[in-house]
Parts: structure tokens; C-alpha cells; sequence
């Protein structure tokens, strides 16, 4: 489906991403798009399962392990955040790294949006 819609726009138009539903913010969908050399920009689930990627390898062992500490939603590193902005009571902070998903192949690029109701600290 996807190799004849990108045949019949990418000779008028030049591709280089596609911007999909969170339905398709899956393995099979990011495939999809490589097989046509396109980028995909989709959301994912707000539970999804990111890990840090492991940085200690030991060198002494076989196996490497791949998966570092599973993202807490609620304590992001500061060292992810790339801005911070404010608007009336509503703090935004822009979180931006590389992270691993069991479901996925290749590590990914996520942005994190955390808005922050300043007067009851509610979080989204």
C-alpha cells in the first residue's frame, strides 16, 4: 500500500517523512516506512515501556546487555530536557533522547511533553 502512494507523490513531491496516527506507533509501521526510506513520526502509548540504553558493558562477558533502567514517566532525567516553557499556570517541559523498546527493532528518537498545572500540580 505504502510503495505505490509514495510512487505516485515523490515525483512531484520529495519525501522524507511520514506522519502517522498513534495506532501506527508500532514495529510494523516503522518498518513499513524503512522499506520506502522514509522516517516515521507517530506517538506512542503514554505507558510505553522505554528503557535507557545499558551503558556499563561488562567487557568480560559474552552477551551484552542491551537494556539499561526502564523510564520513570514521573522522575525523567534532567539531562533529557531540552526546554521549558511557561503559559499562565502551565509549565511544558520538552524531553528529548534515544530509548529502547522491546518491540522494537532499532533504538528510537522520543520527545516527551510533560505539561504541569502549576496551581495544582497536576501532571500530563
Amino acid at each position: 500500500m505504502i510503495n505505490e502512494q509514495v510512487l505516485l507523490i515523490a515525483n512531484f513531491i520529495p519525501l522524507t517523512y511520514l506522519v502517522l496516527d498513534g495506532h501506527f506507533g508500532n514495529n510494523n509501521a516503522l518498518q513499513m516506512a524503512q522499506q520506502v526510506n522514509l522516517h516515521i513520526i507517530s506517538k506512542l502509548r503514554h505507558d510505553s515501556a522505554l528503557y535507557i540504553p545499558y551503558q556499563n558493558p561488562d567487557p568480560n562477558r559474552r552477551s551484552r546487555r542491551k537494556y539499561g533502567n526502564k523510564l520513570d514517566y514521573c522522575n525523567i532525567p534532567d539531562a533529557y530536557l531540552c526546554k521549558s516553557s511557561f503559559e499562565e499556570d502551565i509549565k511544558t517541559d520538552i524531553y528529548q533522547t534515544t530509548l529502547l523498546h522491546k518491540e522494537f527493532a532499532q533504538a528510537l528518537n522520543i520527545v516527551i511533553l510533560v505539561k504541569t498545572n502549576l496551581k495544582t500540580n497536576a501532571r500530563s
